[in-house]
């Protein structure tokens, strides 16, 4: 289990200080021994590393320390704030782990989905040939080509009762394939209109021609927004890009080279750039999101440069 952002040297030094002299008694404690920024210090706090050393204190009472003690000067008065709701404890699990570990991440969206008629994946055994709604969270992916070379998807989701897939094939997929997205795995629920069937070589019912029909509203907002591209007039002065370019479910459509499993990602960015439309490159501008992490080196950047 790895925490996002916490930097290798530091979980070293942590680990390295409680060998030599012994286990961490407080969130002071850790402080005195290792004088951490205090960024990485939050990380710790808001993933609960130090529930079971806090005491009386909760996750915010500790950021308020935590910063106190970073300041130098006399504290005074500290004040002990609520917990962190369940809810918001999820999301930090989510955002800190990219998986959840106190719940299922539909708890997140338990009053936009109250009051909507759908089905749980226990119940489905009783629908078998009837359309149906449901509620998914996509757990997993899989993007193949039939014989005459058009991609499809096979989707697995989940509710808080079961896991269930679903077959995209190639008419559905070309019209709904920008609603999935397995670098969002942990964004928004799908629900799904579907015929249901049984699948006959194994006892699990799955989802046939499902056809994916809310997310939350502000993805309903930017995904009406990306259908206006076919009509846009594009300006010198607009640069239009996406946030990566190493998503898999573009092969078909943006990627069409063979490449390897360990060489898409890095091979891929050539192919990209060179990405027409109407006769033009589309995508002149691209975000790399690893710089979330860290500045790039001059050798990725030359790298970059090169494929481009």
């Amino acid at each position: 289990m790895q925490l996002k952002a916490l930097r290798k040297e530091f979980a070293q030094r942590i680990v390295t200080e409680r060998q030599g002299h012994g286990a961490y008694r407080s969130l002071q404690d850790l402080v005195d021994r290792l004088k951490p920024e205090v960024a990485q210090a939050t990380l710790l706090i808001k993933a609960g590393c130090f529930d079971p050393i806090a005491g009386e204190l909760t996750r915010p009472a500790l950021i308020w320390r935590l910063f106190a003690a970073q300041s130098g000067k006399p504290a005074g008065y500290l004040p002990i704030p609520p917990e962190y709701s369940p809810q918001q404890k999820l999301s930090h699990e989510l955002e800190l782990f990219g998986f959840p570990l106190s719940g299922h991440p539909l708890e997140l969206f338990t009053q936009v989905v109250s009051g909507l008629s759908h089905l749980s994946t226990r119940e489905l055994a009783q629908h078998v040939g009837k359309e149906v709604t449901l509620l998914g969270w996509m757990v997993t992916e899989k993007m193949v080509s039939t014989k005459k070379g058009e991609p499809m998807e096979f989707v697995t989701s989940e509710d808080q009762t079961s896991l269930y897939d679903a077959t995209f094939f190639p008419d559905t997929y070309r019209r709904y394939c920008h609603l999935l997205a397995s670098d969002q795995a942990y964004s928004s629920p799908v629900w799904w209109k579907s015929i249901l069937q049984q699948c006959p070589s194994r006892s699990q019912d799955f989802v046939r021609y499902p056809l994916p029909t809310r997310r939350t509203p502000s993805h309903v907002r930017r995904t009406r927004q990306n259908r206006t591209l076919s009509g846009m007039t594009r300006s010198p002065l607009i640069r239009f890009g996406t946030s990566t370019w190493t998503y898999e479910g573009w092969k078909g459509q943006i990627y069409t080279r063979a490449y390897t499993k360990t060489g898409f990602t890095r091979d891929c960015l050539g192919e990209f750039c060179q990405y027409l439309y109407k006769g033009e490159p589309l995508f002149r501008t691209v975000g790399n999101d690893a710089t979330f992490y860290r500045p790039p080196t001059v050798n990725q950047l030359t790298r970059y440069l090169r494929k481009v």
